[in-house]
């Protein structure tokens, strides 16, 4: 797709490292004190509380946690924090320009320089053999946050490289040689990283943006060999190509939200840069894929902080709103641009940990760059009334356009094999007023158990058990792409907007269901969302569940579960109502979306046996 539009020599298109200069560098004060001290106040006073701060120590053993008990998160919490830290001295001595941060940007620099590997402990199994809890510094492996650790170097080197040559220059000097050795020539070396989806079996999920964002930051603003620079930069297209080559026409992430600014927003990262270096001769915003990339992030936008969250997907997200304001420029959408404007004056801090947002360089420098005032970002998010992907076979649909107010449902189709799949062919959430009734848990921090497929549905999170689906003679959903939807269609007429699934696929043998089909409807007029469930199961069973998830404990009396001014009802007749539910209080991801409300799940069990069979239920207000 990007590919076959160059036309010329790519090395005559970009514009020559020593004349690349996108961003202000340290020395142009005037730049650097027009920053609004909306933006600069609170980076310098968290800077300032943290000055004396050592940065973390990341040591062998930690390192080896992952392989001995599974846990990720303690060394990633050291690993991250250090390059945070690092950002935000750099960012508050370029505001500052006192020299007062010189000497402990140095310290960061040279213990990132010193790290035996960028490369996280979760990702080494994938590039040590024999398997070993230590990386091998013989042959570097980019991984994820490898090429991130570069990428903030590189816009180290490039802000402030003389200011610390004026010290040393051996430390300009060490980051280019690291970078060189870690990640460019790896990666023109060569074509067997997976992530790269060029051998067989290789995947082109975020991996392969993420990455390549990245290393075109690395090839852009460090690397001095012409040759090498342009070549580079041709390989990181071609990657680009095979990511988008990935996905439907609708542009819908099946990664969810949460991993959107890894995903199409990594592509955005890409080609923003792609358009920098190449002084817009490079320039692949009116491609309707990329467009529709980009529009997926305000279709998956519920309320506030609240996203849609199928997949490895938390409910509440603080999204890159300087990545999604300057998303909706370059494709000339108000709507994405507007919703990048509300997260923006919503998200000044994490509202998670009550600390000032420091990303990556790569997006702290273009939002700096935009010199915004947030009273003066007036844009509200678009919320679409309905939206229909039929690629990724996802429907949202709210009763009023631009409103939180009233129902809001989301509900999908697609198969077990997606990118982060969860078991949940078929699965809804309904909101109301912004706020969750009936929920998807999203996904407990990560561990060793995540990502390996001997584990993975072990985990509660990922079953469909734990989803708002059926169990039939005690079998949920099975995982791989041959258990998927039978058939998807989503219907909007401006009264009433509905998705119909044929689930029974997505069921292996044992369940015996013949057809499934699914019908979850809003009905604006009504104002109540409708769930009908047209049943074929061959043979007659009681042995039938259907699972419906809440945030917080429903009162329960007869045929009605009752939930913040919220009720669901079903027949009486056919179904009797458990309830168990999931402390959500102990696991930190977990914590973040629903706080100390819980989970909890109602069970609605079959009265009668049950063979070709109509059930309907309904949330209503209150």
């Amino acid at each position: 797709m990007f590919m076959e539009r160059i036309q010329g020599e790519l090395k005559q298109l970009l514009i020559p490292k020593d004349r690349f200069t996108p961003f202000p560098r340290i020395e142009d004060r005037k730049w650097w004190e027009a920053v609004d001290p909306s933006q600069s106040r609170p980076i310098l006073e968290a800077a300032e509380a943290a000055r004396e701060e050592p940065y973390p120590q990341l040591t062998a053993t930690r390192y080896m946690d992952f392989q001995r008990d599974g846990n990720r998160s303690r060394y990633e919490a050291s690993n991250f924090a250090r390059r945070r830290m690092l950002n935000q001295r750099v960012l508050a001595e370029c505001f500052e320009n006192q020299g007062r941060y010189i000497d402990s940007i140095i310290d960061g620099i040279w213990l990132i320089c010193e790290e035996s590997s960028w490369c996280l402990p979760a990702h080494n199994e994938l590039s040590c053999w024999p398997k070993s809890p230590l990386p091998n510094i013989e042959e570097p492996f980019v991984d994820l946050f490898a090429a991130e650790t570069a990428g903030d170097l590189a816009y180290i080197y490039y802000l402030m490289g003389d200011r610390l040559a004026e010290v040393s220059p051996l430390v300009p000097r060490r980051i280019v040689l690291e970078i060189q050795k870690r990640i460019i020539a790896p990666f023109m070396m060569r074509d067997d990283y997976r992530w790269m989806g060029i051998i067989e079996g290789g995947f082109t999920i975020n991996w392969n943006p993420w990455i390549t964002s990245n290393v075109m930051t690395c090839l852009s603003f460090v690397e001095t060999d012409p040759y090498v620079r342009a070549h580079g930069i041709w390989k990181c297209i071609k990657l680009m190509d095979r990511f988008a080559a990935t996905y439907h026409s609708d542009g819908g992430c099946d990664e969810g939200p949460s991993y959107w600014g890894k995903a199409g927003g990594a592509l955005f990262d890409c080609l923003d840069l792609l358009a920098m270096v190449s002084d817009g001769r490079l320039d692949f915003f009116d491609e309707p894929l990329v467009r529709a990339m980009g529009q997926y992030i305000y279709k998956m936008h519920i309320a506030d902080e609240w996203f849609v969250n199928f997949a490895d997907c938390s409910a509440r997200l603080a999204i890159g709103s300087d990545m999604v304001m300057r998303f909706g420029a370059r494709i000339h959408d108000p709507k994405m641009v507007a919703l990048g404007e509300a997260a923006f004056r919503r998200d000044k801090v994490d509202y998670r940990k009550g600390q000032p947002i420091v990303r990556p360089m790569r997006h702290m420098l273009p939002l700096l760059a935009m010199h915004l005032d947030a009273e003066k970002l007036t844009g509200e998010p678009p919320m679409p009334a309905y939206s229909w992907m039929d690629g990724i076979q996802v429907m949202t649909a709210r009763e009023k356009e631009g409103s939180a107010d009233g129902f809001f449902v989301a509900a999908k189709g697609g198969h077990n094999d997606e990118a982060h799949n969860h078991n949940d062919v078929g699965n809804f959430i309904v909101y109301r007023d912004g706020q969750p009734v009936i929920c998807d848990a999203g996904v407990e921090r990560y561990s060793a158990k995540t990502f390996n497929p001997a584990t993975r549905y072990t985990l509660w999170t990922m079953q469909s058990g734990w989803h708002n689906l059926p169990k039939v003679r005690g079998v949920e959903q099975k995982e791989g792409a041959q258990y998927r939807a039978g058939s998807a269609d989503s219907q909007d007429d401006g009264i009433t907007s509905s998705i119909s699934v044929d689930i029974a696929p997505a069921y292996p043998e044992e369940a015996g269901i013949r057809r499934w089909l699914r019908t979850v409807s809003l009905d604006r007029s009504a104002h109540k969302v409708t769930i009908t469930e047209d049943i074929d199961l061959g043979e007659a069973t009681q042995d039938v569940e259907l699972h419906i998830l809440t945030w917080g404990e429903p009162t329960i009396v007869g045929n009605t579960a009752s939930l913040r001014g919220t009720k669901i009802t079903w027949p009486e007749a056919l179904l009797d109502a458990a309830m168990d539910g999931q402390d959500t209080t102990q696991d930190p991801s977990m914590q973040g979306s629903w706080g100390d409300r819980g989970l909890y799940r109602i069970v609605l069990k079959a009265k009668v046996p049950m063979d070709r069979q109509i059930i309907s239920y309904e949330i209503t207000e209150q």
